[in-house]
């Protein structure tokens, strides 16, 4: 921004000083109005003050103390505490007023994913799903969230407090680096030692390109003789389907394995990355649960898992898909993580299912006559199996046991509406038309509490945490505010500061991939990850895909080593986004297991020093006071 008219010429000559850490700062601090609420003085003052404070500082560690003696300066002459923000905001009590509504309404449907008896339906029979049309109080709460997230006077001032909270962490980073490394050393691990999450990756996709073709080819050599199936009353070996879709013993190359310039907006030729060597019979055999009994996909499953486990200290969260295109997709997955006791060979697994928002491929394809059936084949295998004694033995009461996490993926990029009042019912939704994201996630959070009311998991609900906020309508991130307990990606958020600002205060668990967003969206430099992790937002790193996407044995190693080095990330950074991932995965009691009896603030357990801790502390609970 350039300097007004009336700015004395003092400050470009100060601000121009090489080796002054003030230089940066200034530039993070973004506008006259932030440094005015910042700080208490205008932009150019700033400036004066650098001036005022003498000679001109030799080295970056002098120009670090030289801000902090012009800040701390500034601060006394402002009434405003260091490392604090202004004592009265001054803000709107009618801005104040509305986030604050917002803020208890999320609460209310965030309760309701974990008690739910209040909007059960009980003249619905306990086996089948809630396809209620929505009631007005729902829409209203819905198009409530939007026409606020719209309001141009409080995105101003929301964009003012995130700016402001972003600037102050370039400030504190500045006056406590030195002192929190001092403090981390004094731990006991490291960021390597420390639990941390892949909260968000797709199990067809779980391997990188190498890991996939190396296992081809060992599968190959081993089992080439193997019996795959019967075809016309002769047997086809794996050795024989592998030749035959394209397979080559004597090639090595994952070129035709991993993403490409092709993806980058084209979500379509991003999906046929999905299909290895482009053949669907490979797919089947490697990456699904049928041939076999999904041998292969347990074994690269169980691969992926234990390299993370050994190397990263990293627990995975893949996704696997259940479609609702028929009644047996929840049975055929049960069967495989029952067959192979996935959770128990594999404890560092921690089970997510997703719902592909592709019911136009369905209803084409005759295999649905409307969206209801879509949602009655997804939900009501799951309330079958929870009215099943709590002794059954079944198959899928045994995974519904395990489930953790309720997703949806499909290309956010496609138009659609928010507000979903007037819509068809689902059994009379018969058109071919996607539904809106909106619409979904409605039926998928209201029979979502319906679920957990049945299991009894009020202390450990099933979370419901979709893709949302990648490209697109950013309306859906409106949506996930109340009906959805986290997302994966939400860099569109960058977009809409007031629902960053309320995801912050929330502490809405956020899943962001920067290496993924790079193919497909948005270029890594520009990323919003830092900025949002800067302000305190709950971010955490993960992969999406890594056979994409990804080239080393640990992909989630390689997202933290990216960001660090792209986003001048610390170890203490590093740390702090790893503590985010298993506020995320897991719950309070798991955290206490996890962490050793202790709870997740613990500095030897999550190697983040206490003044880190206690600096986002502070600053969360001053901006919920502020607006009290």
């Amino acid at each position: 921004m350039k300097h007004s008219a009336s700015a004395p010429a003092v400050g470009r000559k100060a601000t121009a000083v090489p080796g002054m850490g003030w230089a940066k700062l200034k530039k993070n601090l973004r506008t006259q109005r932030v440094v005015k609420q910042c700080c208490g003085v205008d932009f150019w003052e700033i400036d004066s003050f650098a001036e005022e404070m003498g000679q001109v500082p030799s080295n970056q560690h002098e120009g670090e103390e030289h801000v902090k003696n012009i800040r701390n300066s500034m601060m006394s002459n402002s009434g405003v505490r260091p490392g604090g923000h202004p004592v009265s905001s001054g803000a709107p009590k009618e801005i104040t007023e509305a986030l604050t509504s917002l803020l208890n309404l999320r609460r209310k449907y965030s309760e309701a994913r974990s008690s739910g008896s209040s909007i059960v339906n009980d003249a619905i029979p306990a086996t089948e799903c809630d396809l209620t049309i929505p009631d007005e109080a729902a829409m209203a709460d819905l198009r409530n969230v939007w026409d606020l997230a719209k309001n141009p006077n409080i995105a101003a001032f929301c964009r003012v407090r995130l700016s402001i909270l972003e600037s102050k962490f370039d400030v504190w980073s500045l006056e406590a680096r030195d002192t929190e490394m001092v403090q981390q050393q004094a731990l006991k691990n490291d960021f390597l030692t420390i639990p941390k999450v892949d909260t968000h990756l797709h199990n067809s996709a779980m391997m990188t390109a190498k890991q996939l073709s190396s296992f081809m080819h060992s599968t190959y050599e081993k089992d080439k003789d193997r019996v795959l199936r019967e075809k016309e009353g002769k047997a086809v070996t794996v050795g024989e389907e592998l030749l035959a879709n394209g397979f080559s013993p004597n090639k090595k190359s994952t070129d035709e394995l991993s993403g490409n310039h092709k993806m980058f907006a084209n979500f379509e030729n991003f999906n046929k990355g999905f299909t290895p060597l482009g053949s669907r019979a490979l797919k089947s055999l490697f990456l699904g649960t049928g041939a076999l009994e999904g041998e292969y996909l347990f074994k690269l499953t169980k691969t992926c898992s234990e390299l993370a486990r050994d190397e990263a200290d990293a627990f995975l969260e893949p996704r696997y898909s259940v479609y609702g295109n028929n009644k047996t997709g929840w049975a055929a997955l049960a069967k495989w993580f029952r067959r192979w006791e996935v959770d128990k060979t594999i404890p560092t697994t921690l089970l997510a299912v997703q719902l592909p928002r592709v019911y136009p491929v369905w209803r084409k394809l005759g295999m649905v006559n409307c969206f209801g059936d879509m949602l009655k084949n997804f939900w009501n295998p799951l309330f079958e199996a929870a009215a099943e004694p709590e002794d059954s033995d079944s198959d899928m009461r045994y995974i519904i046991s395990k489930l953790r996490v309720l997703d949806s993926v499909d290309d956010e990029s496609k138009e659609d509406v928010h507000d979903i009042a007037g819509l068809p019912a689902p059994m009379d939704w018969t058109s071919e038309k996607n539904p809106p994201w909106t619409y979904y996630h409605y039926y998928m959070h209201l029979n979502l509490c319906k679920l957990n009311v049945i299991l009894g998991r009020q202390t450990n609900p099933i979370q419901m945490r979709p893709h949302a906020g990648e490209a697109g309508p950013t309306h859906h991130l409106a949506a996930a505010f109340l009906l959805c307990d986290g997302i994966s990606h939400g860099i569109n958020l960058d977009k809409e500061p007031v629902l960053q600002y309320l995801y912050y205060l929330s502490q809405i668990p956020i899943a962001v991939s920067p290496i993924s967003n790079s193919v497909l969206f948005l270029k890594y430099r520009d990323n919003p990850f830092p900025s949002m992790f800067k302000r305190g937002l709950c971010v955490a790193l993960t992969t999406d895909d890594p056979l994409m996407f990804h080239s080393t044995p640990t992909p989630l190693l390689e997202e933290y080593a990216t960001a660090r080095h792209s986003f001048d990330l610390s170890s203490i950074d590093l740390c702090e986004i790893a503590r985010y991932s298993c506020l995320a995965a897991f719950n309070k009691e798991e955290l206490q297991q996890m962490y050793g009896d202790a709870d997740d603030h613990d500095p030897d357990k999550t190697n983040i020093p206490p003044m880190r801790i206690n600096y986002r502390v502070k600053q969360l609970e001053e901006e919920l006071n502020g607006l009290k």
